[in-house]
Formats: C-alpha cells, sequence, structure tokens
C-alpha cells in the first residue's frame, strides 16, 4: 500500500510543520516584547520624560538606541529561559528572522500612518531623511542586533556552562 511507503515523508512533513509553528511563535512573542517596549520607550522620548536629551546632541530617536539594545537582550533572555530554546544555531536564527521580519513590517506600518496622520510628522521625517545614511546605519545595526540576538545568546550560555561545570572528585578503591 502506497500508505505505509509514505509514512517516514508524512511523518518529516509533520515534523517541519511543528518546528515552523514553534517558531513563528516564539518570534511573535520576541517581537511582541521588544515592540512594545519600543514603543514605551519611544513615547517616554517623544512625550518629554527623558529629561537625559536635552544635555547631548542627539534627536530622540537616536538616544533611545542603547535602551533598544539592552532590551533586545532582556527579552531575547526571556524567551530563551521561558520556552527552553534549544541550542540549535538554526533554530534560533529562525526565531530571529521571522522576528526580524515582523518587525520591519510593524515599523514601515507605524511610520506610514505616523506620517499619514500628521502624528510626529517632523520625527517622522528627521528619521527618514534629516540624517542621512547615519541614521539608515543605526537602525539596520539595531534590527541586526535584534535579529541575531537569539542565535547570540548562544555563546553567553556556553560561557555560563564552563563557569558552572566543577570537575567531580575522583574517588579512589578502598
Amino acid at each position: 500500500m502506497i500508505l505505509f511507503e509514505t509514512t517516514d515523508s508524512v511523518i518529516e512533513l509533520l515534523w517541519d510543520v511543528a518546528l515552523a509553528f514553534f517558531i513563528v511563535r516564539i518570534a511573535l512573542v520576541y517581537f511582541l516584547l521588544n515592540f512594545l517596549s519600543g514603543l514605551l520607550l519611544s513615547w517616554l522620548a517623544l512625550s518629554g520624560y527623558t529629561p537625559v536629551t536635552h544635555l547631548i546632541a542627539l534627536s530622540s530617536s537616536e538616544a533611545l538606541v542603547p535602551f533598544l539594545l539592552v532590551s533586545a537582550v532582556v527579552w531575547a533572555r526571556v524567551i530563551v529561559v521561558r520556552y527552553e530554546i534549544p541550542r540549535a544555531g538554526g533554530f534560533r536564527l529562525g526565531i530571529g528572522a521571522v522576528a526580524l521580519g515582523l518587525m520591519v513590517l510593524a515599523e514601515v506600518a507605524v511610520g506610514l500612518v505616523m506620517y499619514e496622520e500628521g502624528w510626529w510628522r517632523g520625527e517622522v521625517w528627521e528619521r527618514l531623511v534629516g540624517g542621512g545614511g547615519r541614521v539608515w546605519a543605526v537602525l539596520a545595526g539595531v534590527l541586526g542586533w535584534y535579529a541575531l540576538m537569539p542565535y547570540v545568546m548562544m555563546w553567553f550560555e556556553g560561557l555560563e556552562e564552563t563557569r558552572t561545570l566543577e570537575p567531580e572528585p575522583v574517588q579512589g578503591k578502598r
């Protein structure tokens, strides 16, 4: 029968679908955590609740970069620990790639809505055109950091393992 000849391929297909589902689900959580953190930080900066921006010669969006980088590290660690993501590079790069795609779509959508509705039109225009290539380079760097962070966490986990592993005492014969 043909059913028994294709069982391996059906199981492999179902396994691939399950892995894709897990990757998309974890990437969605990672994206939402980072997006909402960035949204809150942006709101604080644009509302004038960050008193440090008048001390430095950066726009409010450039002053948020260190906070966004730290946010990506924190949330990547949270999803790795919470979902017990295995130390498989392809799996973690898949999570980062899907989350990156979601973040790019969200950035474009929010930017278009803010520009079309007239909300902070100057801020959107400054971000896109005013800073020249520097703004695009910083944005690409932040998004690259964000996408690679689940994968980079494997390196930090390797450091933790080497620090916590202690040699077992050698027991001699009696």
